[in-house]
């Protein structure tokens, strides 16, 4: 068996969640290969495991960090950004076809759920969240979310382009992005809530004291982590 996978490689989420299910199936003798780009290509060939890289696709952050969807828009413009998609698509369709893959993984990347709908191979596509909920201004609410629900339609079209979606969120009512989640009924059989995808289970961890002391925590105190892609 062959799996391909392509995940988002802005940061290391996308890929730190991939790398571990790609290494389960490796461990079964399942061939893959990931497509990816930027910080997530190096940390697949930290991994060893084998890598084609895509064409790079970004977006604009304010000096906050946060994304600025405007700047993201408008600038390198409608036009480049097709191009990019399409350069993409096209980068996918060649690496799929030489690597003959029996399924095609996506996680949070458009491209190649199009480009294995195109040669008919079976796609599952793994997103942080169904709809993305963009800010807005107050006196334009009303109209934002009428706009909002337009964009949900078109998205939601977009990532069940694959067979099955996986959200790696808890079922309800453990939802942890409940506002982010709201999908649509006629995309709801295949969109599926499948929990954390961890390397390593939380049983699988040695005990408290044991792991306050390796990573030189004081025994006595709270702790809290946040953990930053």
């Amino acid at each position: 068996m062959r799996v391909y996978f392509s995940p988002c490689g802005i940061g290391l989420g996308h890929v730190g969640r991939c790398v571990p299910i790609a290494k389960k199936l490796m461990e079964k003798n399942v061939e893959v290969l990931f497509s990816t780009y930027r910080e997530g290509a190096s940390y697949v060939e930290k991994e060893k495991i084998p890598l084609i890289k895509a064409p790079p696709i970004g977006f604009q952050v304010k000096p906050d960090g946060t994304i600025d969807f405007r700047q993201t828009a408008v600038n390198p413009g409608p036009f480049f950004a097709s191009f990019t998609l399409l350069e993409q698509i096209n980068a996918e369709l060649e690496a799929i076809e030489g690597f003959k893959p029996d399924v095609v993984v996506s996680d949070s990347r458009v491209s190649p759920l199009l480009a294995a709908r195109i040669l008919g191979i079976k796609r599952i596509c793994i997103l942080n969240q169904f709809q993305v909920i963009i800010p807005r201004k107050k006196h334009f609410l009303r109209l934002a979310r009428f706009a909002d629900s337009i964009t949900l339609a078109l998205i939601g079209k977009m990532w069940t382009t694959g067979n099955l979606v996986l959200i790696p969120d808890f079922p309800p009512p453990y939802t942890i992005s409940k506002g982010n989640l709201n999908i649509p009924k006629a995309y709801g059989k295949r969109v599926k809530l499948v929990g954390p995808i961890l390397s390593t289970r939380p049983e699988e961890l040695p005990a408290k004291k044991e792991l306050r002391k390796k990573l030189k925590l004081p025994p006595d105190k709270t702790v809290i982590f946040a953990p930053i892609s």
